[in-house]
């Protein structure tokens, strides 16, 4: 008879993959808010540890002066008010539908939405689009909706966006993207694409926004996150 010999390890290897209840968990969301994230490509199944952990490593968006503006949204669906074909994010959407589906109709300031300038597109706290907001262009005829709300339509330049990562070039074309990509905090299942180059005054506010986490609270998809008062 062979008596079996041990040894000791401080730590536990892990598996490569992990499960929906774990990512979940993990990330601070409930099941159905990781559904989404995987329907939306943000994630893909089978869930790899790596990916949920560069998600979860990510810092939480914290305001030092001004203030960003804040569309937080679902998966993609098809929209049920006027003006737009979808409502929602997916990662393997043109930018044309992407602008078309996060950029209005919603109820919101139009005034400090413009003021602010810069709209960041968030699902579940992770940022999936940034825009520089240029206009309004129904400010002066918004649309009434059912409950008698106003609701506006916004302009805007695309900063950031995420896309999958099976479409991605062989080469980042900016300094932002290599930047980006060199925080540690993009996982294996998309890629950030940004439009900015190193001399961009939204450079930093493109690193800083779409390497993190975003929580505001507010009473319905528009939201605001301030500096110190």
């Amino acid at each position: 008879m062979t008596i079996p010999t041990f040894g000791s390890s401080t730590t536990l290897a892990q598996p490569e993959t992990i499960t929906r209840h774990a990512a979940a968990v993990q990330l601070g969301i409930t099941h159905k808010s990781l559904s989404m994230l995987i329907t939306a490509g943000i994630l893909t199944e089978p869930l790899l540890r790596a990916d949920v952990d560069a998600l979860a490593a990510r810092d939480r968006l914290v305001g030092r002066s001004g203030e960003l503006t804040v569309l937080r949204i679902g998966a993609l669906t098809p929209a049920s008010d006027p003006g737009r074909q979808f409502i929602g994010f997916a990662a393997d959407i043109d930018d044309q539908q992407l602008a078309d589906a996060t950029l209005g109709m919603w109820r919101a300031n139009p005034e400090r939405v413009i003021g602010n300038r810069l709209y960041a597109v968030a699902m579940r706290t992770i940022p999936v689009a940034l825009f520089a907001i240029t206009g309004c262009p129904n400010i002066d005829a918004p649309l009434v909706d059912d409950s008698g709300k106003l609701r506006y339509r916004f302009d805007g330049e695309l900063l950031a966006r995420i896309e999958p990562a099976a479409g991605r070039p062989g080469q980042p074309t900016s300094t932002a993207e290599n930047t980006i990509d060199g925080h540690g905090v993009v996982p294996s299942s998309f890629w950030v694409r940004s439009t900015v180059d190193a001399s961009s005054p939204y450079r930093a506010a493109v690193e800083a926004i779409m390497t993190s986490r975003i929580a505001v609270d507010s009473g319905g998809p528009v939201g605001y996150l301030s500096g110190p008062a």
